[in-house]
């Protein structure tokens, strides 16, 4: 039987590669699925992840943007449902997915780590003892599913998980933890630059979670904490970070701008001198990391008085980062 991996980011990527390596899985298919608002740099470092690794068939969706992807969904759902499957993981549970899902005759279902996402979902949103309500706009683009013949129901009790992160089953569901195999084959023998650090960036600003000139102030504090260490920022931007002309006069010998080809995982297995820290608001990258190599993990801690919204959401990361003992910065010790 075959193998069904469905991605949507980098890090699902990593995740994919490193079930199928840990469980020793043959057969195997994974879809990508692009959205509009990803932009061609998610779509470059999820290639560049599905080259580290043979894959039976590789299936893209989403390549051309369109206001409507109905029927190219319903031509790969009709493609993907004509096999059985011993198993099937997907890191994301929207529209589309729910969907296959429904269609799949499989073993078992997998959830893949989409960062802090996962524990999102195992706490309330798969949890089959909360019920959610689904809105009637979504009600209505599943109907015209249905119509055509396609299940549209999707038993969230059949979701088991692939992930770092230390769950604990509500109802008897399979939790495998990731112990990084592929990843850390390639860690040995690398030595570490202590006078570097790298600040992985994230789009908060772009997405209005803080204001901007929260961000850069925050920035130009952390560049000033690692410089009285005699330690240099190399900032790596996030994928959905356009417009680096913002960050103006806070680059200097200091503070370097560094886009990456791939994601901050596979770039550091990569290298043979690590930095001496990775440092972040609260990237997931953090905890993989943490995982893999064996260097200094920060989050920069966000007061939820400069958050706009999710500050619950938020919380919960940072409880978890002190879990999985990465170092909390605060604001008053930058």
């Amino acid at each position: 039987m075959k193998n069904l991996f469905i991605v949507s980011s980098p890090f699902q990527c990593i995740s994919a590669l490193e079930a199928k390596t840990q469980l020793a899985l043959e057969n195997n298919i994974i879809v990508a699925v692009y959205y509009s608002n990803d932009g061609s740099n998610t779509h470059k470092q999820m290639r560049e992840i599905f080259k580290l690794s043979e894959w039976n068939e590789i299936v893209e969706i989403g390549l051309e943007r369109k206001k409507s992807k109905y029927f190219e969904y319903i031509s790969i759902i009709n493609k993907l449902k004509q096999y059985e499957y011993k198993n099937v993981f997907t890191g994301h549970f929207g529209q589309f997915q729910n969907i296959l899902l429904s269609n799949l005759i499989t073993s078992k279902i997998y959830a893949l780590d989409d960062g802090s996402a996962t524990l999102r979902w195992h706490k309330s949103e798969l949890n089959p003892n909360i019920k959610s309500e689904v809105k009637f706009s979504k009600k209505m683009k599943i109907l015209r599913y249905s119509l055509i013949g396609l299940k549209t129901y999707f038993d969230r009790k059949r979701v088991n998980y692939f992930t770092m992160f230390d769950l604990k089953p509500y109802y008897g569901e399979t939790i495998v933890q990731n112990k990084f195999i592929f990843m850390r084959r390639y860690t040995a023998n690398k030595t570490v630059d202590n006078s570097t650090v790298y600040f992985i960036g994230q789009p908060l600003y772009g997405e209005k979670l803080v204001e901007k000139n929260v961000y850069f102030e925050f920035l130009e504090n952390i560049k000033r904490y690692f410089v009285k260490q005699n330690k240099k920022i190399i900032y790596i931007p996030h994928r959905r970070e356009e417009n680096l002309e913002e960050f103006g006069n806070i680059i200097d010998d200091n503070f370097k701008i560094q886009r990456l080809p791939t994601s901050v995982e596979i770039h550091l297995l990569s290298l043979d001198i690590l930095p001496a820290g990775i440092c972040s608001f609260y990237s997931t990258a953090l905890f993989s990391i943490n995982k893999i190599f064996n260097i200094d993990t920060i989050a920069v801690y966000l007061n939820s008085e400069f958050l706009n919204y999710n500050q619950d959401g938020i919380e919960n990361t940072y409880d978890e980062f002190k879990k999985n003992n990465i170092k909390i910065l605060k604001r008053e010790d930058i």
